[in-house]
């Protein structure tokens, strides 16, 4: 589903559609069924509710503006239309919520690679969900899992060619970054043949090859991160992440993974 359009003088502006992305994709199913929308609430919310509920696994959507756009904890995600890559993409896993922790981390991995992949700034993962760049915000993935039964939906919002005074405060976008634009569709291909990648390898030989990479990637380990529990505020080393997903703090000589659900948030690492 697309809205036709005359193309712009800038093609950093153009709206996507599928002749911006199917030359570069490579997927066997994902992304093969791929919907393109001018405005919508949000992407994810499209399989919760909307007429994509019943979509196969490997359908993706993509919208050029989201009004309700959130990330998590029901932050609010706001980009301009045409500047930002907003999309979500549909599949059928087991595992449960469980699967959705790992899946998030391996969807920031399969984004940073792909970025790297067409010459772009590399980036870095702020778990659970960020990408980062100079601790400046560039994307953020929103897996949720039970939209429908044995079903996750992974969003990720990625700012690609807005300018400075088109970002919020502590955000970046990888014009801002690289200085210059960056051809979405290709951009998207790539992020999704790397996800497909990583999701069958996470299949064939488990977390601990991709969760070495995450690690490698962490902007978190080796910093003091100060973590908000809800209850409590913790303060410590960061030393990876663990087999479930989670931030491996040191905490008095011994080490503590704490998963997505328990952290309202990470404050302010340091040095």
């Amino acid at each position: 589903m697309s809205e036709p359009s005359a193309r712009s003088q800038d093609p950093s502006i153009d709206p996507l559609g599928p002749g911006a992305v199917l030359p570069h994709l490579r997927t066997l199913s994902l992304g093969r069924r791929l919907f393109f929308f001018r405005v919508v609430d949000s992407t994810n919310d499209l399989f919760r509710s909307g007429g994509l509920s019943s979509a196969r696994s490997g359908t993706v959507v993509v919208a050029e503006e989201q009004r309700k756009g959130r990330g998590r904890q029901g932050r609010a995600w706001d980009a301009p239309p045409f500047r930002a890559l907003l999309f979500s993409a549909l599949l059928e896993v087991e595992g449960g919520a469980e699967r959705a922790a790992l899946a998030n981390l391996v969807a920031a991995l399969a984004a940073a690679d792909a970025i790297e992949s067409i010459g772009g700034p590399e980036l870095r993962i702020r778990w659970p969900n960020d990408l980062v760049a100079e601790e400046r915000k560039v994307a953020g993935i929103l897996s949720e899992y039970g939209v429908s039964p044995g079903r996750l939906v992974i969003g990720i919002g990625l700012n690609v060619n807005q300018e400075g005074a088109e970002l919020p405060e502590g955000a970046a976008s990888l014009r801002t970054l690289a200085g210059r634009s960056f051809d979405r569709g290709r951009i998207l291909a790539e992020i999704l043949n790397r996800l497909e990648d990583h999701l069958a390898a996470l299949d064939a030989r488990g977390f601990e090859p991709l969760r070495r990479r995450i690690e490698e990637r962490s902007s978190l380990v080796g910093r003091t991160a100060l973590l908000d529990l809800g209850r409590e505020t913790v303060a410590a080393p960061v030393a990876g992440v663990g087999p479930r997903g989670g931030l491996v703090l040191e905490i008095d000589g011994r080490r503590a993974e704490f998963l997505d659900g328990e952290v309202v948030r990470v404050l302010s690492p340091a040095r």
